[in-house]
């Protein structure tokens, strides 16, 4: 029986990932690489941390891989606050998630400081019972550390826990945990992630109803 729901952020709840693909170019492109699309693609679900480590090693840039990321979340930050790309059907979702009485979570690979900004936003502070971020673990998905101390955190084992996850890395993570997954596959990114190890497939916030309701 499922008692808490675990939400990833960057293309579940807000449709960052555009922002994450012309960011990422336009910082690279700053320090001298030129990335293509197709390149950026292969680390979608990476931690932003890890991506630039290895950018760093591949480019031999002199320059820390901590600060390309200060960088990046202070361009993330800026233009969430121009334009906040919150997820349609975010509002219906949060009166079926209070109604339904679950443990509500969220495990990011973003940074503390951006995902703060962006549940403050979506004004589901009070909502959810705890957070994860990717300055607070030492391994980034797919290993599935994120989703377990997210659990821990919660009270609750993993088996009791559904995952929504967009990312063939964030679904490998919370599988490994030992948790349910369902499959967010909305943006047409996603459509080149393999999301064959979720439980579930969604393709909007209207059918996680439909899903909850089987498992709860």
């Amino acid at each position: 029986m499922v008692e808490a729901i675990i939400f990833d952020m960057d293309g579940v709840l807000i449709d960052s990932e555009p922002y994450h693909l012309s960011l990422d170019l336009e910082l690279l492109r700053r320090h001298g690489i030129e990335m293509s699309k197709s390149e950026h693609d292969k680390i979608r679900g990476m931690d932003n941390l890890s991506f630039f480590k290895r950018v760093v090693a591949e480019h031999k840039l002199d320059v820390l891989p901590e600060q390309l990321l200060a960088e990046k979340n202070s361009m993330m930050l800026a233009a969430l606050q121009y334009r906040f790309p919150h997820m349609p059907g975010i509002e219906d979702l949060t009166v079926l998630l209070k109604q339904l009485g679950l443990l509500v979570a969220v495990a990011s690979s973003s940074y503390r400081v951006v995902v703060d900004y962006v549940l403050e936003r979506l004004h589901w502070k009070h909502l959810v019972s705890c957070s994860v971020c990717g300055d607070e673990v030492t391994i980034a998905k797919p290993d599935p550390q994120i989703y377990v101390r997210t659990a821990a955190k919660l009270g609750v084992l993993p088996l009791s826990c559904a995952v929504v996850e967009d990312s063939t890395n964030g679904i490998l993570s919370a599988k490994k945990a030992g948790m349910s997954v369902i499959a967010y596959c909305r943006d047409a990114v996603g459509g080149q992630q393999d999301v064959s190890l979720a439980d579930f497939s969604i393709y909007s916030f209207d059918e996680i109803g439909k899903v909850l309701c089987r498992i709860v």
